[in-house]
């Protein structure tokens, strides 16, 4: 399903509602809707179900996909600008079988298609918006976009080719690939510091940092204390030779070593909010 037009789209009595929150550019081209976001979302949507939106240099367009979308069932679209207090009305959504991706590659050359998916693409815009800091060569960006690609289009949120199975394995298969190929492309420095700008980006500590004062770099230190106590306590869970008694009593102490060594780096009210 999509709709021209950055929006909100309703049935009956809920809704979810889009804005534009930035202007994006990326090596001298800007859109205006490049990113959306959702202010009041539907109270039935689950977890992977959330409408997701693909810019253009004029308009957005909304795509879902939720569980027995049909022909049939009709979804209506209002959106209104940041700022604004009335609604307007849009067309409603239309139902479309095919895959976006297959129905890009039927019109675009696979040149265009590769321009698309390193500017446009639900990929590219996604990656874009979780830099940060990081500021990638033009190639690296096309480059960490292929990457990307590969992995999102057979394990990311919109992959049918993941749905209706059980694909958990091959995703942490996949993943730990992907962060190889990413490590080679980048090197280990430059590597470090995408990935903790990607961390950043998602992390709910990001608020707790800003609320506190604690600077970004000192955030960066803690993602590799818990990366770490992590991996440690991965190490514990899967080893054989330990009894539950025994895995408890190891996880409890990684879990206070990692707690106190925070506590005095971003003291204890910050901790307690992370």
């Amino acid at each position: 399903m999509k709709s021209p037009a950055p929006n909100a789209s309703e049935t009956g009595n809920e809704r979810a509602a889009f804005r534009p929150r930035r202007v994006w550019e990326c090596f001298g081209l800007a859109s205006l809707f490049a990113s959306l976001c959702v202010v009041c979302a539907h109270p039935f949507l689950a977890a992977g179900e959330t409408p997701f939106t693909i810019p253009t240099f004029h308009c957005a367009g909304l795509y879902w996909s939720p569980p027995g979308g049909a022909a049939g069932k009709e979804v209506l679209v209002r959106y209104r600008r940041s700022g604004e207090t009335g609604w307007k009305q849009e067309l409603p959504m239309r139902y479309n079988p095919i895959p976006k991706d297959t129905l890009l590659s039927q019109v675009l050359s696979p040149e265009e298609k590769f321009e698309y998916d390193t500017r446009l693409s639900y990929t590219a815009v996604s990656l874009q918006n979780r830099l940060g800091d990081f500021a990638p060569s033009e190639q690296e960006f096309r480059d960490l976009v292929r990457l990307q690609k590969q992995y999102d289009d057979n394990y990311g949120p919109l992959s049918l080719a993941a749905s209706g199975r059980d694909v958990s394995q091959e995703r942490a298969v996949a993943q730990k690939e992907l962060e190889a190929q990413t490590r080679a492309l980048l090197g280990d420095e430059r590597y470090l510091e995408y990935r903790h700008e990607q961390t950043w980006a998602r992390s709910s500590f990001r608020n707790v940092a800003q609320e506190h004062g604690i600077p970004k770099q000192t955030a960066f230190q803690v993602f590799d204390i818990t990366d770490v106590a992590g991996q440690q306590a991965d190490a514990i869970r899967g080893n054989a030779m330990l009894s539950r008694n025994q895995k408890q009593t190891a996880l409890d102490a990684i879990r206070g070593q990692t707690e106190s060594t925070l506590a005095g780096m971003i003291g204890q009210p910050a901790l307690q909010g992370a």
